[in-house]
C-alpha cells in the first residue's frame, strides 16, 4: 500500500517536474535544448548581479556562522547531558555502596 501511494507521489513529481522542464526549455540550433533566458545577458545584468552578490555576501557569512554555532552549541549540551548522566550512574553507584556499608560502620 505505502509502495503504490510513493509511486503516485514519484509519478506526480516527474509530470511537473517535466511540465516545467517544457516551458523554459527551447530548441537549439544542432538539436539540443537550452534553458530560455527570459532576459539578455548584458554587462548591466552582470555587473548588477555581481553587486547584490558582494553586497549580500557578509550576510550570508555571518548567517553560515550563527549556523555552525547553533550545531556547535547542540552537540556540546548534547555532550553536557550524556555526562551529566554519566555522572549521576557514578553517582547513584557511590550511594548504593555507601548504604550497603552504612551498617557495618554505624556497628
Amino acid at each position: 500500500m505505502k509502495v503504490s501511494v510513493l509511486a503516485r507521489i514519484d509519478d506526480e513529481i516527474q509530470r511537473s517536474q517535466q511540465a516545467i522542464d517544457s516551458k523554459l526549455k527551447v530548441s537549439g540550433g544542432e538539436g539540443g535544448t537550452f534553458l530560455s533566458t527570459p532576459m539578455p545577458l548584458t554587462v548591466d545584468v552582470v555587473s548588477g548581479a555581481q553587486a547584490l552578490g558582494v553586497e549580500y555576501n557578509p550576510d550570508m557569512v555571518a548567517l553560515s556562522r550563527r549556523n555552525t554555532n547553533v550545531r556547535s552549541l547542540a552537540l556540546a549540551l548534547g555532550r553536557k547531558r550524556t555526562v551529566a548522566a554519566q555522572c549521576e550512574d557514578v553517582a547513584d553507584a557511590c550511594r548504593s555502596v555507601t548504604l550497603e556499608n552504612l551498617p557495618d560502620f554505624l556497628s
